[in-house]
């Protein structure tokens, strides 16, 4: 706890700050970006605290995107910088994935919910990640393979079990299952299925 309340210690930000130079803020509001992106995923999976909505509709308040720039340097001069880019790079390659499957998942739902019924939510696919990444980080490559291959066959017996309901659905929603390949972000991400 000690540790974690001297990255939180808004003393230590603001001393930080009392030293930064322009090259370290400027630096600092180029990893802005990944706040955004750490709040839309949990926003996304559904596990934004309701209390935090308030924050995320807010992003644009300039004292939150000071405050965000203060702590956003603060990590970077106690060490974390490299953490900080890999975790942009994670955020900008996944969230627009996420937002294309949460698109797929909510349409399929309205359109073919007994297909929807057969797939995971983004939450239930979180969970289950949770519940068995010990077992699964445990595993050697081989045998993680195989975890992955049975979840993908499973996806493949959805298809194959609805694959007519399917082809028309693709059919009809190309741009989802184009965001779904690609990752992009114009569109939310489910291409196993079609």
């Amino acid at each position: 706890m000690g540790y974690a309340y001297g990255l939180l210690s808004i003393t230590k930000m603001n001393a930080a700050l009392d030293e930064a130079t322009e090259e370290d803020l400027r630096r600092a509001s180029t990893r802005s970006e990944a706040i955004a992106l750490f709040f839309e995923w949990f926003e996304l999976m559904g596990f934004l605290p309701k209390l935090l909505h308030s924050l995320l509709l807010d992003v644009s308040n300039p004292s939150f995107q000071a405050l965000v720039l203060v702590f956003l340097f603060h990590l970077e001069k106690n060490g974390y910088a490299d953490n900080m880019d890999g975790l942009s790079g994670v955020f900008r390659a996944q969230v627009p994935r996420l937002r294309a499957f949460r698109v797929f998942y909510f349409t399929l739902q309205l359109e073919l919910p007994a297909v929807a019924k057969e797939l995971s939510t983004p939450q239930e696919i979180w969970a289950q990640i949770k519940k068995v990444w010990g077992q699964i980080k445990d595993l050697s490559e081989s045998e993680r393979e195989q975890y992955f291959a049975r979840k993908n066959e499973h996806l493949r017996e959805v298809y194959l079990h609805h694959q007519a309901e399917l082809d028309a659905f693709w059919q009809r929603h190309p741009e989802i299952k184009s965001a779904l390949e690609a990752g992009d972000s114009s569109t939310p991400s489910g291409s196993e299925l079609g």
